[in-house]
């Protein structure tokens, strides 16, 4: 069955624009690599990481009137892991 997690209208627009804000910093990331500036990379994943992390606590602490389902709960955690993932690689270059 499909699960599903309540937050209010301004919660879910609010990760909407973060995981924009997240989608547009992990394009410039690739560049980032590419010109050999790691640092910037890394704090480029960290930053988009904190977006993922704002939609939680928004998601985690939101009133019920709008619905997000598990599927985009269970993609936030993908995100998560990966993100975290693109960390230690980039620590590594």
């Amino acid at each position: 069955p499909d699960m599903k997690i309540n937050v209010s209208k301004t919660a879910f627009q609010d990760c909407g624009q973060w995981f924009l804000e997240a989608k547009i910093l992990l394009l410039g990331t690739k560049q980032e690599i590419q010109r050999g500036d790691y640092d910037m990379a890394d704090h480029s994943v960290y930053k988009a990481r904190g977006f993922n992390f704002n939609c939680r606590s928004e998601v985690d602490g939101g009133e019920s009137r709008a619905v997000i389902p598990t599927g985009v709960s269970y993609e936030m955690r993908v995100f998560e892991e990966l993100s975290e993932g693109a960390m230690r690689i980039i620590e590594r270059l």
